[in-house]
């Protein structure tokens, strides 16, 4: 039977408040790259993934809201709880596929920002314990129970209690390695300490995702009546996860972020970064860098003085090489 009226406020309302943030989110990320016209890399294919699976959540949750989730069980007539099930089992998949994604697109980042061979294998380790991770995780909670009917393993059983803990608590500990790798990228840097430290916090911040987290597996706790009503704050703490981890990944790419990097280069290396990540291959003149450079005000927001012109045609001194950064319009290679 359908049931009149929102039969999961608390519910319906978290998950379009949070999917709104997410949204802003993402079309703050799309101004800042094509205002700056950066390339598209895999870290945006990923995050944009991540943001359409996040989407697709919440209409598998709302679906189940609309068959009356939130209500009691045994309300249900047995096509209307099978479909609810179904759309719930959807939305978990998505769940856990997002957060996959989300986490990808911060080792993706990471490893564009790497431009000594030599480190080269640390951006590709954490991608591919994510990858790993991503997939295990879904196979986990999609082959729950009963692998014909899958879905009739509720939110709340013991066994897919046990599976998310051991899917959480894994995923927290590759946030913990992939923020000592960025932390060890950021160290590199030739900038002051405390310019150093804006990136740090800024990276270290994804780690604000474990007390959402914590709490999901609070509620998650397997009930010993799994015919009452269910428990929509783990569905509450659930979007809070979801979308929070997506808008903490996408801090990466605010001004104060990106600033240190376009003004700083990597120690001991030919090659340099700009603020968008790629790496700019240069050529060598007169035993300097010869690459094309923007002023100072381009990284700090303002307009490019007619020094610009001149820097990008005529060779690099090495007093200028000390402050002059990159130019995003030189020759990019993607790894």
């Amino acid at each position: 039977m359908h049931f009149p009226g929102n039969s999961a406020p608390s519910a319906t309302i978290s998950a379009i408040l949070f999917l709104t943030w997410a949204f802003l989110t993402f079309a703050v990320r799309l101004c800042t790259k094509y205002g700056k016209r950066d390339k598209w890399g895999h870290d945006d294919t990923a995050m944009t993934l991540a943001f359409l699976l996040g989407a697709g959540n919440v209409a598998a949750l709302c679906y189940a809201i609309s068959l009356g989730f939130g209500n009691p069980w045994s309300t249900f007539t047995p096509s209307d709880e099978t479909a609810c099930e179904k759309a719930l089992y959807v939305a978990s998949i998505f769940y856990v596929v997002a957060m996959g994604f989300t986490r990808m697109s911060a080792s993706l980042f990471a490893e564009r920002l790497l431009s000594q061979d030599r480190m080269t294998a640390m951006g590709h380790a954490p991608l591919a314990a994510y990858s790993v991770w991503t997939f295990a995780a879904t196979m986990a909670v999609a082959l729950r129970g009963d692998v014909e009917n899958p879905w009739d393993t509720r939110i709340g059983s013991r066994d897919l209690y046990v599976r998310y803990i051991c899917y959480e608590v894994s995923g927290v500990v590759l946030d913990v390695a992939i923020v000592s790798l960025a932390i060890r990228i950021i160290w590199t840097l030739r900038i002051a300490i405390s310019k150093r430290m804006i990136p740090i916090s800024i990276f270290a911040c994804r780690l604000l995702i474990v007390p959402p987290i914590a709490l999901r597996l609070w509620k998650l706790k397997p009930s010993n009546d799994t015919s009452v009503r269910p428990n929509l704050m783990s569905i509450v703490y659930t979007q809070a996860a979801l979308h929070s981890a997506f808008i903490l990944a996408s801090s990466t790419h605010i001004v104060p972020f990106l600033k240190p990097f376009c003004e700083g280069y990597y120690p001991n290396t030919s090659t340099f970064v700009d603020a968008s990540g790629y790496d700019l291959r240069s050529k060598v003149v007169n035993d300097l860098p010869r690459v094309g450079c923007i002023p100072r005000e381009s990284c700090e927001g303002g307009k490019s003085s007619s020094r610009s012109a001149s820097a990008t045609s005529a060779p690099l001194t090495r007093a200028d090489s000390a402050f002059c950064p990159p130019d995003p319009s030189a020759d990019i290679n993607l790894h």
